[in-house]
């Protein structure tokens, strides 16, 4: 995980960081490292996969240049892209032929359900595209103040949709405030692309040797969902664990559902704990003491 540019913490539990999602991937048996570019120089040859985990700062060009290296020595990358600033990393979009709209996705479905927020996107099981990463998943997943994605033509890579919003939303380009309309002049509707996959075979040397490598990257227009105050919600949790195994090139774990422990506290009633507080202290001790006498008299009588 890149840091140093006010990215999402996996360190923290702050709301918009990615501290829980992280626990959910180090108990799957995954190692996560925070990586400072600017301190480090390079990316260690070990990295199984880079997260690019929505920056909020701009990029140093060496740092840039050391993403880019890294994708072209064959790296897999998952990159979580808010609406805005690219922060100095538009080389990185032009090398994987994709461009991202400006503004914001609008879905009002939410609405329907009672969420009054229209920028939250709400991805369901008609939406996600076949993909090996979207394969038996029947859960809704919510990505708020999320962007879209274009993808351009490629000769390096085979680019797929793997999130789609539905046609009834739209890109909202003005500002965010009051009552959010469609204008048709200069806001264009969906569907759109929200996550999308790269894949390309490449020869690389490891050990003296040649070997063929299949080349894996997702890109996704939104870091929110994925955050600790989303990524519990449905099966936000769930979609990123299988986005992490495929990208780890491990097909056949993306079905095993992760065993994400959604909250473990027992949650009584008030009026439960009110009864068995009277139970505890007036009626056992009368039960006990009637006992107690009934006993007692019997053996008297006896």
């Amino acid at each position: 995980f890149i840091e140093g540019h006010d990215e999402r913490s996996v360190l923290s539990s702050a709301r918009e960081d990615l501290g829980g999602w992280a626990n959910n991937l180090l108990k799957e048996g995954y190692r996560i490292q925070p990586i400072n570019l600017l301190e480090t120089k390079i990316i260690p040859d070990n990295t199984k996969i880079l997260v690019i985990a929505s920056p909020t700062g701009d990029y140093f060009t060496n740092e840039v240049e050391i993403i880019l290296n890294y994708i072209d020595d064959g790296g897999n990358l998952l990159w979580l892209h808010d609406p805005g600033s690219l922060h100095k990393l538009d080389k990185l979009a032009e090398k994987l032929s994709i461009e991202f709209r400006q503004g914001v996705i609008i879905d009002t479905v939410g609405q329907e359900i009672g969420v009054k927020d229209p920028t939250i996107a709400f991805i369901t099981k008609s939406l996600y595209r076949t993909h090996p990463i979207t394969k038996d998943f029947d859960f809704v997943t919510l990505f708020p103040i999320a962007g879209a994605i274009d993808i351009e033509e490629s000769k390096l890579w085979t680019t797929r949709p793997i999130l789609n919003t539905g046609k009834h939303t739209w890109n909202e380009t003005g500002e965010l405030k009051g009552e959010i309309e469609f204008n048709a002049d200069t806001e264009t509707q969906g569907p759109f692309i929200l996550g999308l996959s790269m894949e390309r075979d490449i020869e690389k040397e490891e050990d003296d040797k040649l070997i063929n490598k299949s080349q894996r990257i997702l890109v996704i227009g939104d870091g929110d969902f994925l955050s600790n105050g989303y990524f519990s919600n449905n099966g936000n949790g769930e979609l990123g664990g299988r986005m992490i195994n495929w990208l780890s090139n491990d097909d056949d774990f993306i079905l095993i559902p992760s065993k994400t422990v959604m909250d473990a506290q027992l949650k009584t009633p008030f009026i439960i704990l009110g009864i068995l507080g009277v139970g505890f202290l007036f009626l056992i001790p009368i039960i006990l003491t009637t006992v107690g006498v009934f006993i007692q008299f019997r053996r008297k009588k006896q």
